[in-house]
């Protein structure tokens, strides 16, 4: 963060910098790191081949990088409106109720990644991203939930009515 905020133009580190730096890149191939950097339209936030939010425990980077003070979101592009909550639960539980919430309103659901513990897409039969969501242990039964919403009044609607108060029963304080 030091680099990135550095005051001098001459000696601060640049977008280049970053994604070459080894910190940045650890162990991401060049096809990973592209898919990171790609734009951020609404159908981009939702294809599976972005493995990056697949089940796996949180860094300490991954967690400085949900501060409101640290997204460099700006940098790469703005996506479509996103809400983050705090559970006090294992992801399962959690991914469980998207589903069946999805179910009630007449969505199709389906999970990616191994074993089913990869983000939820919530999907009308049109074949529209209602919303993604993806969740991330912290610790044994602490996990942040992330969602992706759709575009437009159903997105909306179906967030306010259903995925909220399914996503948010066990939010911590």
């Amino acid at each position: 963060m030091r680099c990135i905020l550095n005051p001098d133009t001459d000696t601060r580190i640049h977008t280049d910098g970053i994604l070459s730096h080894p910190w940045f890149r650890d162990g991401a191939s060049d096809d990973e790191v592209a898919c990171l950097m790609r734009g951020h339209e609404e159908e981009a936030w939702f294809k599976p081949e972005c493995k990056e939010d697949m089940a796996r425990d949180m860094t300490a980077f991954d967690i400085l990088s949900f501060s409101p003070g640290s997204d460099l979101s700006g940098l790469f592009g703005a996506g479509p409106g996103k809400e983050r909550v705090f559970v006090g639960e294992p992801a399962a539980a959690v991914l469980r109720r998207v589903e069946d919430a999805g179910r009630k309103e007449g969505y199709g659901v389906r999970r990616e990644g191994k074993k089913g513990a990869g983000p939820v897409y919530v999907e009308r039969e049109s074949g529209g991203i209602v919303a993604k969501v993806s969740v991330f242990k912290l610790a044994d039964a602490v996990s942040v939930v992330e969602v992706v919403k759709g575009d437009g009044a159903e997105a909306a609607l179906f967030w306010t009515d259903r995925l909220e108060p399914a996503v948010k029963p066990r939010a911590l304080s």
